[in-house]
């Protein structure tokens, strides 16, 4: 047993040598005291040495102070072995006064939150609309005030009667007066009296005056006396100008009022318009309206007809007018034209090309050389200055020499005098004679010798035999000079010469 009261371990060998004191002791004996007060416990071989120091103080000489920590701190650094309530960090330097029990030391995270608060720290406020407590880490509200709802009570449900579910948002107990839908957030139709069906809307009482339907929906501004809310059906007719059970359907382009039952117009059609119903329109080109039944036109406008003014007049008409039932123009044709229509060209032999409107005769006379109402017929080609008389062709300057008769179609007839023919005949003989001659006498010059020669080889093609007599060779050399004679003035036959001159 050590033999000092303040030694906490002495040595086994020497009980009088302590190897530990008590705190605040120091020496061999652990008689000394530490030289400093605020040490715990002071080196044991040298008093002014401090180990540790007391709660909330460090340094070498425990002078600094640690007052956040929970206890001790480290004597070097002052970093605390503990925090105090709600105190966390390495020096209990932050709060987390949120948390119920304290929290971690080193992350700050609670273990759990007081009301009104969440997050892993408690540092998130919980919605104003939470009643009281929200989920620790979500935040979602554990209940909601009366009138709201949602996660975090954002929604209100204000036409509930006795506030909604706060997950749903679905009323309790129905809706207040004017509102219905399953959350109560659609207002009854304007139409209904009071209050409508929570479910449906559909008006609980009857509708207000001049409208009809399940949700009074429908307008019986068009009866005469009202309607009845179920159907609509109007008590007393319709008003001027409807018709139909529920007199919603116009008396479309009626002159005045229609048949409630099937809308027949009683008093006519509007300009423009034909049918029962006065539901047709009339032909775009009708003029002052058309009939009724039929729709056939009134009139047509310019440039028009037909029973639907449906063709138009022809472009030769002047000012392109024309009767408006059967088409003929009614201001004659434009120059060059003729006929009920004008779709007839005038004669292109008419002058200034004008003829009569519905005949085509040619107004101002024909074009020289022809003749006839439509100019059509040629004056004959023997009147002089191939001109005649426009209505019989009559020549106007009389006939050509030689031609006689009012149309110079007869020709003269002439008588030749006896001694004409045999001088000619004569003329003519004694021209050919002498050509004959001239031909014969250059023929024979070129051919001299040459008979002489040719009348021996005759005579050795016959055997030796001569000709009977001189007047056969005779012959033969006249039909020679026939041969001659036949040909063209100064022209000699090729064919000749080789018959009868080789």
């Amino acid at each position: 047993m050590c033999t000092s009261d303040k030694c906490w371990q002495c040595m086994f060998e020497n009980e009088t040598i302590c190897l530990e004191c008590e705190n605040g002791y120091a020496g061999d004996n652990c008689t000394d005291t530490c030289d400093n007060q605020d040490c715990l416990q002071c080196d044991i071989a040298n008093a002014s040495i401090c180990l540790t120091c007391k709660e909330r103080l460090w340094g070498v000489f425990c002078n600094q102070s640690c007052e956040n920590c929970n206890g001790t701190c480290n004597i070097s650094t002052g970093a605390c072995n503990s925090c105090g309530e709600r105190l966390w960090g390495l020096f209990c330097q932050n709060s987390c006064p949120n948390c119920i029990d304290g929290c971690n030391k080193e992350s700050g995270n609670c273990i759990g939150c007081v009301d009104g608060w969440w997050g892993d720290d408690c540092n998130t406020t919980c919605a104003s609309t939470c009643n009281s407590t929200c989920d620790q880490y979500n935040g979602f509200c554990e209940h909601c005030d009366p009138g709201v709802w949602g996660d975090v009570c954002e929604i209100a449900c204000p036409n509930c009667i006795t506030g909604c579910n706060m997950t749903t948002g679905l009323c309790y107990n129905g809706c207040k007066s004017g509102w219905w839908q399953t959350d109560c957030n659609s207002t009854c139709p304007k139409g209904c009296i009071e209050s409508c069906n929570q479910t449906t809307g559909y008006c609980l009482d009857q509708c207000k005056e001049g409208l009809w339907g399940d949700q009074c929906e429908n307008n019986c501004s068009t009866c005469r006396d009202g309607c009845f809310p179920n159907n609509g059906t109007c008590m007393s007719g319709c008003i001027a100008g409807w018709w139909g059970l529920n007199c919603s359907r116009t008396c479309t382009n009626c002159e005045l009022a229609c048949l409630q039952i099937n809308g027949t117009c009683l008093r006519g059609c509007d300009v423009g318009y034909y049918g029962k119903k006065c539901e047709k329109k009339c032909p775009s080109n009708c003029e002052g309206g058309c009939d009724r039944e039929n729709g056939t036109c009134a009139m047509c406008e310019g440039g028009y007809y037909d029973s639907y003014c449906n063709h138009t007049c022809s472009g030769n008409c002047v000012d392109n007018v024309c009767h408006f039932e059967t088409g003929i123009c009614t201001k004659r044709c434009l120059s060059g034209f003729y006929g009920a229509k004008c779709q007839q060209w005038c004669s292109p032999n008419c002058l200034a090309r004008e003829c009569e409107f519905l005949l085509g005769s040619c107004i101002h006379g024909c074009q020289t050389g022809t003749y006839g109402s439509d100019c059509y017929k040629p004056c004959s080609p023997h009147c002089a200055d191939i001109h005649c008389h426009q209505e019989d062709g009559k020549c106007v300057s009389g006939c050509e020499n030689g031609w006689v008769g009012s149309n110079c179609d007869a020709q003269v007839e002439t008588s030749t005098p006896v001694w004409v023919g045999p001088v000619i005949v004569l003329m003519f003989f004694v021209g050919g004679s002498i050509g004959a001659f001239v031909i014969y006498w250059f023929f024979v010059r070129i051919n001299r010798g040459g008979y002489t020669e040719r009348l021996r080889e005759s005579m050795e093609m016959n055997d030796g035999q001569p000709f009977d007599n001189i007047a056969e060779a005779h012959r033969q050399d006249e039909t020679r000079s026939e041969y001659l004679n036949v040909m063209p003035s100064g022209v000699i036959n090729e064919n000749v010469v080789n018959d009868f001159g080789q």
